[in-house]
C-alpha cells in the first residue's frame, strides 16, 4: 500500500526541479514511484504520480507541513488505473488518504463476493488511517472466507476450530493442510481486540498501527492464495490433464 512517505518523496523531487514561480506557470511533471499497490492489477506496481493541486511551496521542503494540503493523481504504468492521493491536515498532523477508482483491496481474481466486499472495506479504512476499523473488516473477511469454504457453524472461533478438526482427518484437502492455522487464529484475535472493550482501556488500540495492518494484509493475501487461488490452479491443471488423457485414448 502507498504510504505518506511515498508522497513526501514525490513532492520533494519536484521541489528540486521547479521554483515557486515555475510551480504555478509550468505543467506539473510526472514522477514514477515504486511499490504502490494497484487495485486493478492486485499487486504493488510502478505508479506515475502527477501533482493536481498544491499550495505555493518553499524552494526547499523540510517538513510535511510545507505541502499540506496537496492532491496528486497516481496512475498505474501497467493498466492505467488511476487513483487520487490527498495529503491533508488531520487531527494529529498531516495525513494521507487514497481515493481509488476501483473496488477490491487485496482481492484476488477468484475471491468470493462476500470476502471481496469486506476486503474493500478494510482497504478504504486503511487508506485514511482508520487502522482499528481495518482490522475488524479483515476479521469479517476471514469469517466470510471460512463460511464460503463450508465452515458455517458458529462465529469465527468455532469456524477455525472446525477447520482444525477437518485438517486432522485423513481426507483433508490439500488447501487445508497448506493453511497456517496460527495465522487464522492470530487474525481472529486481532480483530476481536480491535472491536471489543478490552476492559475499557482504549489505549490498547495504540498497538494497531500502519505496520501491523500491512502485516495483516500480507497474511490475508497468503491465506487467499492457499485457500482459493492455489486450489483453483490445481483444479484447472487436473482438468487439463484429464481432458488430454481422454482424447489420447
Amino acid at each position: 500500500m502507498a504510504e505518506l512517505e511515498d508522497l513526501v518523496s514525490f513532492v520533494q523531487t519536484i521541489s528540486t526541479l521547479e521554483n515557486d514561480h515555475q510551480l504555478e506557470s509550468k505543467p506539473p511533471r510526472a514522477v514514477t514511484l515504486e511499490r504502490l499497490y494497484c487495485n486493478n492489477c492486485r499487486a504493488p506496481m510502478r505508479m506515475s504520480v502527477r501533482r493536481l493541486y498544491a499550495r505555493s511551496f518553499p524552494h526547499r521542503i523540510t517538513t510535511i507541513e510545507h505541502f499540506t494540503p496537496s492532491m496528486h493523481s497516481m496512475q498505474c504504468v501497467e493498466c492505467s488505473d488511476i487513483c487520487i492521493a490527498v495529503i491533508y491536515k488531520g487531527p494529529d498532523g498531516s495525513r494521507f488518504a487514497l481515493l481509488r477508482s476501483t473496488f477490491g483491496g487485496i482481492s484476488t481474481p477468484n475471491t468470493p463476493t462476500g470476502v471481496a466486499y469486506y476486503l474493500d472495506q478494510a482497504a478504504r479504512a486503511q487508506s485514511v488511517g482508520a487502522f482499528s476499523a481495518a482490522l475488524v473488516m479483515y476479521r469479517s473477511a476471514l469469517e466470510h472466507l471460512l463460511h464460503h469454504l463450508g465452515f458455517t457453524t458458529g462465529m469465527l472461533g468455532q469456524k477455525i476450530e472446525d477447520l482444525k478438526k477437518k485438517r486432522e482427518g485423513a481426507d483433508a484437502p490439500r488447501w487445508i493442510r497448506d493453511l497456517d492455522l496460527e495465522d487464522l487464529s492470530v487474525l481472529g484475535r486481532l480483530g476481536n481486540g480491535a472491536v471489543h472493550t478490552n476492559g475499557g482501556d482504549v489505549t490498547k488500540q495504540d498497538a494497531i498501527d500502519h505496520a501491523l495492518v500491512v502485516a495483516v494484509m500480507l497474511t490475508f493475501s497468503h491465506i487467499l492464495d492457499d485457500a482459493i487461488e492455489r486450489a483453483k490452479r490445481d483444479a484447472d491443471r487436473k482438468a487439463l490433464l484429464t481432458s488430454a488423457a481422454a482424447q489420447l485414448r
